[in-house]
C-alpha cells in the first residue's frame, strides 16, 4: 500500500471524476442523436427497464434518459424493420457502469470539495487509485462504442464527413486512452499488493489517464455528433441517404460528363419530427455551426469540418454549456416519459404485484409461520409503516443510506420503517413494555438496488418473532433457534444451514488483529461481504476505502476463514487462539456459545447449526448472538437473520431491556417455495360452483348461493352471464379447482331436485335444495349428510346401522392386530434364523407382513371416518329429539 502520496492526485482526482461525468451524460444525448439519424430501434431497451434489478441503478438511469430523449420521434422506432443495432442497445450498459465506477471514486474524496481550505483532509486521504482505474477504463469503452456507431454514420454518409483523417484522429486518442489506463490499472494493481510503493509513478499514471481518456472520449463523441448532425440535416433538407457521391467514385455513366450529378429522384419523406430531447440536442449544435466563422473552401450548407469544430466546443467538459445542457436534457427525458396521456402499467422498480396463485401460497405460508408463532406463545402487534426520522437514523451502518424519506409536508420528519425490529424497540419504550413475547409480519422499505431473481426487493414482507425481558441465559436465543427450526420444517426446507456468531466475539477479534476502534463497524460491513465477493475483493475494500494496513487485513483473514461445528470450533478458537481467547469480551461470547452449544443439545437445531467467523452483520444494534440461514444450492441469498439487541430498547424508554429475535424475509423463501407449492395449492377457496342448463335461471341460481353463503359455505353461482352453457361453467370449475357442481335444468326443477358432481370423481348424486345446506363440502369427498327434516326414526336407524358398522370394524380390526403380530414374531425368528445360518444381515420385512400392516392400516382408518360419522347422527338425533 502506497503511504505517501503525491497531494495534488486529490485535484487529479476530482476533476477527472467531474469531466467525465460530464462526457458520461453527453455520451447518452449524442447516442440519441445517433438513433434519430439511424432510425434505430430502442424497444429492446424499455425490457430492459422491467427486468428490475437485471442491471445496476445507474444502466437503469441511462436507459430512461435515453430513451426519455427519443420520447415522441417518428424516426426512432418507426421505420419499417428499424434495426436494433448492438452499438446502440448497448449505450446504456457502457455508459452506466462508467457512471458507477465514477460514483465509487466520488464516495472516496474527501468530504471537503477545496482541498486548499482543509489541508489535513488532502494529506490523510488515500486516493482509490484501482477505482479511478476502472473508471478510466469504461470510459475508453464509451469512447470506442461511440467511435462504431461514427462508422455506422460514416457508411450511411458516403464518406462525406469521413475527409481529414478525423476518424484516424480519433483512433489515435482511443488508442493513446487506453494505453494510459491499462497502465493506471498496473500501477494501482501493484500499490494494493505491496509491490511497489512509487508515489510519484501512481500520480502520473492518474495524470496521465485522466487526460489521454478524456481526450479520448471528447475526440470519439464529437466525430459522432458531426455525423449523426450531418446526417439529419441531410434529412431535413429532403436528400435520401447516398445521393452524393464519394471521394473517389467513378465517374458517372450514361454520358454525364465532367461529374455533374444525375438529376435526384423526388424523395417522398414526411416531416422530420425528433424527440424533445434529441431536437434540442440538433439546435444546440446548429447554433454553434452558426456562431463559426465559414472555413476556407467549405461548401454552403454542408462543411463536416465546421460542424466537427462545432460539437467539440459543445461537448467539451470545460464549456459551462454541456453542463447546462446535460440538465436540461435530463428534464426533458423525466418530463417526457411522464406526459403521455396514456400511463404506462408498470409496478415501481423493486416491487411487484402478487397474483392470486401466488397470494394463495403466500397465505399458506403465512399461516403456517404464524402458527409456529403462536405455538411458543407469542403475541402478536403491529406499528405505522412510517415511524420519525430520528428514530430510524442512527441504528442501520453502513445501511442507512438505504433509508426511505418522506417528503416533509410541513410537520414532522418522517422515514418508512427499514425493518420491524427498531419499531418493535420504539413500542416497548411509548407503551412501558418490559416483558414481552411478540411476533409482527408486515412489509418494510429499502431503498435497495433491487435483485428480482434473486428475490431482493425494496418493499418486502417481513416475518419477526422477538422476546424483550429478563431470562436464563441463552436460553431466548435457544428458544429462537427452534422457532427458525420449526418453521423451517414446517415449510418443507430441507437444506439449510444457519451460520452464527458473536458480536463481542467480532469486536474483540477487531482488537487482537489491530483494528482501530472507530473502524470496527465498518470493518464489519467489509467482513460481511465475503458471502458475495471473494477475499481479494474484500482486502481490496479494507485496504483502499477503509484505510487499514494490509498486515492488518492479513491478520483478519486468518480468524474469518474458520468455521465448522458449534462445539469443536469453540474448543479450537480456545486452544489454538490463546491471543483472542485470553481477552475478556472474547472470552466471554465463547462462554455464552459454549451455554447454547448445551441447550441446542436436546433439540434437532443442533446439525442445521454452524459457527461462522465471518458472518458479521453490519447493523449497529446487535451486541451478543448473531445469525442468519441460508438455503444451500438457492440463490437467493439469505432468508432470515437476527441477533441480540440488548441497548435498542433503552434508546427509547431509558430502561435496560435485553431483547434477542429473527426477521424472516418471505419474498426469499417464496421465490424457493412458488415452485414446488404453485401447482398444488388452489388460488380460491370456493368449495362449490351453483350452475344451471337452459334461460332465464339467473334468479334460481341466485336465490340457491345465497342458501348456502347462510349456511358458511364457500360458494360461487356465475355472476358473469345470465345464461352460460354447462359446457362453460363446467369448464370454469374445472380450471379453478372448485370441487363440486350443484346443476340444475328443467328436468329437474319438475322433479324439485338438483344434482351434485363431485368434479374429482365425476360421481353425480340428487338432492333436494333443502339438504345441500348440511352437506359437508370441505370433506373433499362427495358425502351428503340426512338433514334436519328428515324422521327421527331414519335417524335413528342409521345410527344403529352405523354402530354395527363400526363394531364389525373393530373386530376386523382386532383380528388383524392378531394376525399381523404373528406374522411378525414369525418373521423375527425366520431372520435371525438366516442371519446365524446364512451370515445374512437382517433384510426388510417380508410381504406377507407388509400385507397384515396395510390391512390393519386401513382398517383404522375405515374406523375413525365411521365413528366420525355416528357422532355426527348421534348429534343430529339428540338435536332432532330436542
Amino acid at each position: 500500500m502506497v503511504q505517501d502520496h503525491d497531494p495534488g492526485d486529490f485535484s487529479l482526482a476530482a476533476s477527472f471524476v467531474d469531466s467525465s461525468r460530464a462526457l458520461a451524460h453527453a455520451s447518452v444525448a449524442v447516442g440519441a442523436l445517433t438513433v434519430e439519424a439511424l432510425q434505430a430501434s430502442v424497444k429492446p431497451l424499455a425490457d430492459k427497464t422491467s427486468q428490475e434489478g437485471q442491471a445496476s441503478s445507474s444502466v437503469t438511469q441511462c436507459v430512461a434518459l435515453l430513451m426519455g430523449l427519443v420520447h415522441g420521434s417518428k424516426r426512432a422506432n418507426h421505420r419499417k424493420g428499424a434495426g436494433e443495432l448492438n452499438e446502440v442497445l448497448q449505450i446504456p450498459q457502457r455508459t452506466g457502469s462508467w457512471l458507477q465506477q465514477l460514483e465509487a471514486a466520488s464516495k472516496s474524496l474527501p468530504s471537503e470539495s477545496a482541498p486548499e481550505q482543509e489541508p489535513s483532509s488532502a494529506a490523510c486521504w488515500q486516493p482509490p487509485y484501482a477505482t479511478l482505474a476502472s473508471a478510466a477504463c469504461c470510459g475508453i469503452g464509451v469512447a470506442h462504442l461511440s467511435l462504431q456507431r461514427s462508422r455506422r454514420l460514416g457508411a450511411q454518409l458516403d464518406g462525406i464527413c469521413t475527409e481529414g483523417g478525423d476518424e484516424a484522429s480519433a483512433q489515435e486518442l482511443l488508442s493513446r486512452g487506453q494505453a494510459t489506463a491499462l497502465e493506471l490499472s498496473r500501477a494501482a494493481a501493484e500499490a494494493s499488493l505491496g509491490t511497489t510503493g512509487d508515489a510519484q509513478s501512481l500520480s502520473q499514471a492518474l495524470r496521465s489517464a485522466g487526460d489521454a481518456v478524456g481526450a479520448a472520449v471528447h475526440a470519439c463523441l464529437s466525430l459522432e455528433a458531426n455525423r449523426a448532425f450531418q446526417v439529419l440535416t441531410d434529412a431535413q433538407a429532403g436528400k435520401v441517404p447516398g445521393s452524393v457521391s464519394a471521394p473517389g467514385a467513378q465517374p458517372p455513366a450514361d454520358g454525364q460528363a465532367n461529374g455533374t450529378p444525375a438529376p435526384a429522384r423526388p424523395a417522398k419523406i414526411a416531416p422530420l419530427k425528433l424527440g424533445k430531447g434529441t431536437d434540442r440536442v440538433l439546435k444546440q449544435l446548429q447554433a454553434a455551426v452558426q456562431s463559426l466563422p465559414s472555413l476556407p473552401g467549405s461548401r454552403a450548407g454542408h462543411d463536416s469540418r465546421l460542424a466537427l469544430q462545432a460539437a467539440k466546443e459543445v461537448l467539451s467538459p470545460s464549456n459551462p454549456i454541456l453542463g447546462h445542457l446535460n440538465q436540461e436534457l435530463q428534464q426533458l427525458a423525466e418530463d417526457a416519459l411522464g406526459s403521455g396521456d396514456q400511463i404506462k402499467a408498470k409496478a415501481p422498480k423493486g416491487t411487484r404485484d402478487i397474483e392470486p396463485a401466488d397470494m394463495a401460497v403466500r397465505e399458506v405460508v403465512f399461516a403456517r409461520i404464524k402458527r409456529v408463532f403462536e405455538r411458543h406463545g407469542a403475541k402478536a402487534i403491529d406499528t405505522p409503516v412510517f415511524e420519525l426520522r430520528k428514530t430510524l437514523t442512527g441504528k442501520y451502518g453502513e445501511d442507512s443510506k438505504l433509508i426511505y424519506d418522506l417528503a416533509d409536508q410541513g410537520g414532522e420528519a418522517l422515514s418508512l420503517r427499514y425493518d420491524l425490529t427498531v419499531p418493535f424497540a420504539r413500542f416497548c419504550g411509548t407503551h412501558n413494555v418490559a416483558s414481552i413475547k411478540r411476533y409482527h409480519i408486515a412489509k418494510v422499505y429499502r431503498r435497495d438496488q433491487p435483485q428480482l431473481a434473486k428475490g431482493r426487493y425494496r418493499e418486502f414482507t417481513q416475518c419477526d418473532f422477538d422476546l424483550a425481558g429478563k431470562y436464563v441465559p441463552m436460553g431466548a436465543e435457544a428458544e429462537v433457534l427452534q422457532v427458525l427450526w420449526e418453521i423451517m420444517r414446517d415449510l418443507g426446507m430441507a437444506a439449510w444451514t444457519v451460520k452464527l456468531n458473536h458480536r463481542r466475539l467480532l469486536d474483540a477479534m477487531m482488537r487482537v488483529c489491530g483494528v482501530p476502534p472507530d473502524k470496527f463497524r465498518a470493518t464489519c460491513s467489509a467482513i460481511d461481504k465475503l458471502d458475495k465477493e471473494p477475499w481479494a475483493a474484500v482486502e481490496a475494500e479494507m485496504v483502499d476505502t477503509k484505510g487499514l494496513p494490509r498486515e492488518v487485513a492479513q491478520r483478519i483473514k486468518g480468524y474469518v476463514e474458520k468455521a465448522g461445528e458449534l462445539g469443536p470450533l469453540i474448543q479450537q478458537l480456545k486452544e489454538d487462539c490463546p491471543e483472542l481467547a485470553g481477552d475478556a469480551e472474547a472470552s466471554s461470547a465463547l462462554g455464552d456459545l459454549s451455554t447454547l452449544a448445551r441447550l441446542l443439545q436436546h433439540t434437532q437445531v443442533l446439525p442445521n447449526v454452524r459457527f461462522d467467523l465471518s458472518l458479521a452483520r453490519g447493523l449497529d444494534y446487535y451486541t451478543g448472538l448473531i445469525y442468519e440461514v441460508v438455503l444451500e444450492g438457492a440463490q437467493v441469498g439469505s432468508v432470515a437473520a437476527g441477533g441480540r439487541y440488548d441497548g435498542l430498547v433503552g434508546m427509547f424508554s431509558g430502561k435496560d431491556i435485553a431483547a434477542v429475535g429473527i426477521s424472516i424475509g418471505i419474498e426469499r423463501l417464496f421465490t424457493v417455495m412458488a415452485e414446488r407449492m404453485g401447482s398444488s395449492i388452489r388460488p380460491v377457496q370456493t368449495q362449490v360452483l351453483v350452475a344451471s342448463a337452459g334461460k332465464g335461471l339467473f334468479d334460481l341460481r341466485w336465490q340457491l348461493a345465497n342458501q348456502l353463503w347462510a349456511a358458511d359455505i364457500a360458494t360461487e353461482f356465475g355472476l358473469a352471464r345470465a345464461d352460460p352453457s354447462p359446457v362453460e361453467q363446467f369448464g370454469y370449475a374445472g380450471n379453478n379447482g372448485i370441487p363440486f357442481v350443484v346443476m340444475f335444468g328443467a328436468d329437474e326443477l319438475q322433479k324439485g331436485v338438483c344434482k351434485v358432481k363431485d368434479m374429482a370423481s365425476g360421481e353425480e348424486v340428487e338432492s333436494v335444495p333443502e339438504t345441500l345446506v348440511s352437506v359437508d363440502w370441505s370433506r373433499g369427498q362427495l358425502s351428503l349428510a340426512p338433514s334436519a327434516v328428515q324422521g327421527r326414526e331414519e335417524l335413528q336407524a342409521l345410527c344403529l346401522d352405523f354402530a354395527d358398522q363400526l363394531a364389525q370394524l373393530k373386530e376386523d380390526a382386532s383380528a388383524s392386530s392378531q394376525r399381523l403380530a404373528a406374522a411378525g414374531q414369525l418373521a423375527l425368528r425366520e431372520r435371525m434364523q438366516a442371519s446365524h445360518t446364512e451370515g445374512q444381515p437382517v433384510g426388510k420385512q417380508p410381504e406377507r407382513t407388509s400385507r397384515e400392516l396395510m390391512q390393519l392400516q386401513r382398517l383404522l382408518q375405515e374406523q375413525a371416518s365411521l365413528q366420525a360419522s355416528l357422532q355426527q347422527l348421534q348429534q343430529q338425533l339428540v338435536e332432532s329429539i330436542r
